[in-house]
């Protein structure tokens, strides 16, 4: 039953605690976590190859798919062709990241309650390969953003806060995925990924100086990131977090694995720092944004100098 297998695991959590097995007095021995999901190991052989495969993989589309738009030779809306074979890409990441989880992980994924189950079914083929795509995506993008940070140049502030973003969602990701936390950290990648989309739309817009497409793509940026990344992701992910994890976190006190609440309340740090560092550096673009329209409004252009978040 349920209860009995909760106890069994309970008993090897505490049984572990009191060897000193546990790393820092709240990482869990491996492959065990916060939260149990049937059969998952967090860093298998296939898992690290396909995070490092992917990241090489993703890196060598990304320079083709670059060299690709080079044949339109110099500049488009004043920016090296180079930067919207970047932007391009991103497109189409967000776009089959979106649309491969609205066709297939709904179900899988779940929602709140789901996310903090003491005992979790297993991730399924289709969750385990969007969440492994991810990560080497996030990984490859915050090398891709480092580099540009060494390398200096016009667009390093930019890189600066984009690696900060990648990295700060590949520590939230990695940390889901090790504690068991990875339908909580798809939906994150969901709803980040799914409010992206009008920000691609934008940026191509603004390079081909289509105007018209450019004032309904602002309009949608402003739209999605406020109900997705301002109203959603605080209220559903992170709130849910501080408040609908409890049950999950009391199986660890005295009373069940035995762990300190020094170390209860580190590990429920953890969790919980990062996703507000995503929301926050949220909250940082979307004042970029804002600024960025209401200049172009006072100033009455056309809306080709507008500058946006380079991904």
């Amino acid at each position: 039953s349920g209860a009995e297998e909760e106890e069994a695991v309970v008993k090897l959590l505490r049984n572990a605690f009191k060897g000193g097995e546990w790393s820092m007095g709240f990482v869990p021995p491996y492959p065990l976590g916060h939260a149990q999901i049937e059969g998952h190991e967090p860093w298998s052989m296939g898992v690290l190859v396909g995070v490092v495969g992917g990241a090489v993989g993703l890196r060598f589309l990304r320079e083709v798919w670059k060299w690709s738009v080079r044949g339109m030779g110099g500049e488009v809306g004043g920016e090296n062709v180079s930067r919207f074979g970047d932007i391009l890409y991103f497109t189409l990441i967000h776009i089959t990241f979106t649309a491969f989880a609205v066709a297939f992980l709904v179900d899988s994924v779940g929602w709140r309650k789901d996310w903090w189950e003491f005992l979790q079914p297993p991730l399924g083929k289709k969750l385990w390969l969007y969440y492994v795509a991810q990560m080497a995506f996030n990984c490859e993008a915050a090398v891709y953003m480092m580099m540009g940070v060494g390398g200096g140049g016009s667009s390093g502030g930019k890189d600066f806060a984009m690696m900060i973003h990648h990295s700060a969602t590949l520590f939230v990701l990695m940390a889901a995925w090790r504690f068991g936390f990875a339908r909580v950290g798809a939906a994150v990648l969901v709803i980040h990924d799914t409010s992206d989309i009008p920000i691609d739309a934008m940026r191509i817009c603004q390079m081909v100086k289509f105007n018209e497409g450019l004032y309904a793509s602002v309009a949608m940026v402003l739209l999605s990131w406020a109900a997705l990344r301002l109203y959603v992701f605080p209220t559903q992910v992170i709130l849910s977090a501080v408040y609908e994890s409890n049950e999950m976190w009391k199986i660890f006190g005295k009373d069940g694995v035995g762990v300190p609440g020094w170390g209860i309340t580190f590990g429920y740090l953890t969790e919980i720092t990062p996703l507000v560092v995503l929301f926050l550096l949220s909250c940082y673009w979307f004042i970029v944004i804002l600024r960025k329209v209401f200049d172009e409004i006072k100033g009455g252009g056309d809306g080709s100098e507008k500058k946006t978040k380079d991904e």
